[in-house]
């Protein structure tokens, strides 16, 4: 919690970060009812929070080591790029490459398909009850299927112990990691063009799709908004990506990056993208101030209704 509050408020830290490592995994022996146990076993609750808890620190890192690249480089002129060096950039990406490699099988998904049930998913988890209710006992490994849709008018996939929240949120604040590494690609090619390289394009092209179909944004999950932790976080961060897709229909650099390195996916998954986004956002904005703030500042670049 401080560490979401401190990078997305700036609130000042109070020193209990200090003690992390002090503080050791929970242990997940004594669950409180049989049920509980079911509930656990079924949706790997605890394989989701470990590797979360991994990805939140892992974040933290990426965060800090693209800021003190940026606040080491007050001396250069301003014709000078001065952010994180393409390596750098790369060696972040491949930390996060190696934590969703080291995830347990059924917390892994295809990396292009972020709607994808878990391979394989769990069994043993009660007599007929699976966490997919559309199956009446679990098979591991069903090619294509889909745990998340992009259909918002559709009566909502229900799924039980909250498991398409739980899998949706690990799922997304990868790709908002992997957004925060490739990030400063997009601000070269917006302030410094013609400084850029051929990998500094692939860079901004991993950026833009590593943008798309977020699962908080799909069925059912974005239909369970109460259930979200850090509502104004994930606005906020949909605001800042809506905005550089804008921009990617009328810069030069970003438009032909865009056009000819984003892949023959893209355009169709930008705009379903686009759409989602624009939902979570009007969806909250008679209930949240930011939210509201959040559309006001789209309103009039994608004329959306008042």
């Amino acid at each position: 919690m401080e560490t979401s509050l401190h990078l997305e408020l700036d609130l000042p830290l109070t020193g209990i970060l200090e003690l992390g490592d002090r503080v050791g995994m929970p242990s997940f022996n004594v669950p409180f009812c049989e049920a509980d146990h079911l509930g656990n076993q079924a949706t790997n609750f605890e394989a989701h929070f470990a590797s979360a808890l991994a990805l939140r620190r892992l974040g933290t890192t990426i965060n800090a080591q693209i800021y003190d690249s940026i606040s080491n480089t007050d001396t250069l002129a301003s014709d000078e790029f001065g952010g994180p060096s393409a390596t750098t950039l790369k060696s972040l990406a491949a930390q996060l490459t190696q934590w969703r490699g080291l995830l347990p099988r059924d917390l892994q998904w295809p990396e292009e398909d972020p709607a994808a049930f878990p391979t394989p998913q769990t069994g043993n988890i009660g007599v007929n009850d699976a966490v997919d209710p559309s199956l009446a006992t679990p098979r591991p490994g069903r090619p294509g299927s889909q745990l998340f849709s992009t259909d918002l008018n559709s009566d909502p996939m229900q799924y039980r112990f909250v498991y398409d929240v739980q899998v949706a949120t690990l799922r997304t604040r990868y790709y908002y990691s992997k957004f925060v590494v490739y990030r400063p690609f997009v601000y070269k090619a917006l302030h410094f063009p013609e400084q850029m390289t051929q990998e500094d394009a692939q860079g901004v092209a991993e950026c833009l799709r590593t943008c798309l179909k977020w699962p908080l944004t799909l069925s059912p999950t974005s239909r369970h908004k109460r259930l979200i932790p850090y509502l104004f976080c994930w606005s906020q961060t949909f605001v800042s990506i809506l905005l550089i897709f804008h921009l990617t229909q009328h810069n030069p650099m970003l438009r032909d990056i865009r056009a000819q390195l984003c892949g023959p996916r893209f355009e169709e998954d930008f705009e379903v993208s686009v759409a989602l986004m624009q939902d979570w956002i009007r969806d909250l904005k008679a209930v949240d101030p930011l939210a509201l703030w959040c559309y006001k500042i789209l309103q009039p670049i994608y004329n959306l209704d008042p």
